[in-house]
């Protein structure tokens, strides 16, 4: 099973396992961070945005 573990798989995971610790670390910078980034993106997107989030997910 570990063999058909593909490189993207890899880097995801890898990713995520960061932001778990960064969390565990630092939860109230990436709070704020993850707030920032939120932020940028509505503002950068607008309506497009709102709407792909709320029929996507």
């Amino acid at each position: 099973m570990l063999a058909k573990l593909t490189p993207v798989f890899k880097i995801a995971a890898g990713i995520m396992l960061i932001l778990v610790i960064v969390g565990m670390v630092w939860p109230d910078w990436l709070e704020q961070v993850t707030t920032d980034v939120q932020g940028v993106i509505a503002n950068a997107f607008g309506w497009y945005y709102l709407i792909v989030v709320t029929f996507l997910f």
